[in-house]
């Protein structure tokens, strides 16, 4: 899997959910929640477990895992909010804002790291 299309990818899903939170489209909240659901996810708890041994695998799973539970929040949340509150759940300094930030960095660094074991033969 490319991370670095990860990394875009969850960019534009974190749009989709923008737009979602605005009234626009449809998501599914078991879905949303779920860390193994998404392409991500399921690379992570399938064929990513290669990586498991190296240190930073331990924290992009649970950053990513943190993700999602929070989107799962925010989710629940926003339909008890004010017609055109919602966005101000994702906004910068929110906890799904630094949900998104934190899984990201850990996704970079992970990335590196498995670059760099595969450069050395080590994983993969």
């Amino acid at each position: 899997m490319d991370l670095t299309e990860v990394i875009i990818s969850h960019a534009h899903w974190r749009q989709r959910f923008a737009e979602y939170l605005e009234g626009q489209g449809q998501m599914d909240l078991a879905l949303v929640e779920a860390d193994n659901q998404c392409e991500y996810g399921r690379w992570l708890y399938g064929e990513g477990q290669r990586y498991g041994d190296l240190p930073e695998f331990a924290g992009v799973v649970e950053m990513h895992r943190r993700f999602h539970a929070v989107a799962g929040q925010v989710m629940r949340l926003a339909p008890t909010l004010p017609p055109g509150k919602a966005l101000d759940l994702i906004r910068l300094n929110s906890a799904f804002a630094n949900a998104s930030t934190e899984f990201v960095t850990a996704l970079c660094v992970f990335r590196d790291a498995v670059e760099k074991a595969e450069a050395a033969g080590v994983a993969g």
